[in-house]
């Protein structure tokens, strides 16, 4: 077995408010879509790595999600890992699939990726959040944030429900406006010019158009950002097939597998929030 790997099928749902549908569901219908795309069965598969964060708070289900949401879609019998890493979790469910491949200890692995945040208590979707960073360091940890830019005025502060990741962001937002001159502007353009991407794409949670002006005009969530500049609370599912590349060239008649040319995963490292040169490591592959 060479140790290319290849992705051979992918699958997702649509991202939205599922209120009556449960993770389990949403991942399945994912995982399906990813088997069919690659035109296997569920029987090719050797290994599933099954990646959420949510469904600890929401649904209460520890431990074994993978085994409970999946088993019923006929992933049975193989090796399910549980992966839970934040917003890197389908991320780190590929990066292990792919690894699992090119160790040679099968030559079809599934990633899945599934969050379900909607719930009837909105309370629950936002302490989901509450627990993603240090808790034990918490309110030192958003103190030293807040001091990386001067203290806003009154008339500035935060409005609505939200996560404490929207402080976090603007923390760090208003801290690069003050360090590089950034603008509200600049920041409103970035945020329209994802929308503009969202309405070519079936599966967005939201599909709408904005300008620069109303980005700027919605309600402020946090200083300087607003409802549009930020991430809506969402369910949906992803998934994605990878085989060895002496499997593909059996199976993949059409020839469509591309192959996976690289896939870091690296921790964080201790350093300031102002340092903004050591916020990202160049990885060597």
């Amino acid at each position: 077995m060479s140790g290319e790997v290849m992705v051979l099928g992918v699958g997702a749902t649509l991202f939205g408010r599922h209120a009556d549908t449960a993770a389990s569901e949403l991942a399945g219908r994912a995982a399906i879509d990813a088997v069919e795309d690659a035109g296997l069965t569920r029987g090719d598969v050797g290994a599933v790595f099954y990646a959420t964060v949510s469904q600890k708070a929401i649904d209460r289900q520890h431990m074994i999600p993978g085994q409970i949401a999946l088993r019923p879609y006929g992933f049975g019998g193989v090796p399910v890992v549980n992966v839970e890493n934040a917003c890197a979790g389908g991320a780190t469910a590929l990066w292990l699939a792919i690894a699992h491949v090119r160790a040679g200890l099968s030559e079809v692995a599934l990633a899945v990726g599934v969050d379900k945040l909607v719930c009837s208590d909105p309370a629950r979707s936002l302490e989901v959040f509450d627990g993603a960073l240090d808790v034990a360091h918490r309110d030192e940890t958003l103190a030293g944030l807040a001091s990386l830019s001067a203290p806003l005025p009154d008339a500035l502060g935060s409005q609505g429900e939200r996560s404490v990741f929207m402080e976090i962001y603007a923390s760090l937002a208003r801290a690069h406006m003050e360090r590089f001159g950034t603008t509200e502007f600049e920041l409103a353009s970035v945020a329209a010019k994802n929308h503009a991407h969202s309405v070519h794409n079936p599966r967005s949670h939201f599909r709408k158009l904005f300008s620069v002006e109303e980005v700027l005009a919605a309600r402020r969530v946090a200083w300087p950002l607003t409802v549009p500049m930020c991430s809506p609370v969402s369910d949906g599912a992803a998934a994605v097939i990878v085989t060895s590349a002496d499997f593909a060239r059996r199976h993949d008649s059409s020839r469509r597998a591309a192959q996976v040319l690289g896939c870091s995963l690296v921790s964080g490292t201790d350093r300031t929030a102002d340092d903004v040169e050591s916020h990202t490591v160049a990885v060597q592959q």
